[in-house]
């Protein structure tokens, strides 16, 4: 006898032979199926969620005016304070107060609350424009 491959034609099978491979080919292509209904499934889902994001992005952007923030530099009279140049650029569209607006120019200027700050100093302030 020689090696055996475990291929025979379906002719040379007994009949309890004939019973498994029928069985195995059968649980073969149920699994085939299962799998392949899973894989569609997985990708629809995927599919739709992005129309549906895409749809609501798109959605949200159209009511709003499209505005960035900038930075621009100023240059600090004499007798003008923080509060003064927060209360200028206050937008309640885009700050809370104007609280939030001095807090910020103390950030990007690297000025702490108890800073003297001369007249002439240049600092940078936030604003919000159209997208350029």
């Amino acid at each position: 006898m020689g090696y055996y491959s475990g291929t025979k034609k379906i002719t040379e099978m007994t009949d309890r032979e004939y019973a498994i491979f029928k069985k195995r080919r059968e649980a073969y292509y149920i699994r085939r199926k299962f799998l392949l209904s899973v894989a569609a499934t997985i990708l629809m889902i995927f599919v739709l969620s992005l129309a549906i994001k895409g749809f609501v992005s798109n959605a949200s952007n159209a009511d709003k005016e499209q505005k960035c923030k900038y930075f621009k530099t100023i240059m600090l009279e004499y007798g003008k304070t923080l509060d003064d140049i927060a209360e200028e650029y206050y937008d309640p569209a885009y700050f809370t107060s104007a609280e939030s607006v001095k807090k910020e120019i103390m950030e990007v200027n690297h000025i702490n609350e108890y800073s003297a700050i001369p007249g002439g100093y240049i600092i940078y302030v936030p604003y919000y424009s159209d997208i350029h």
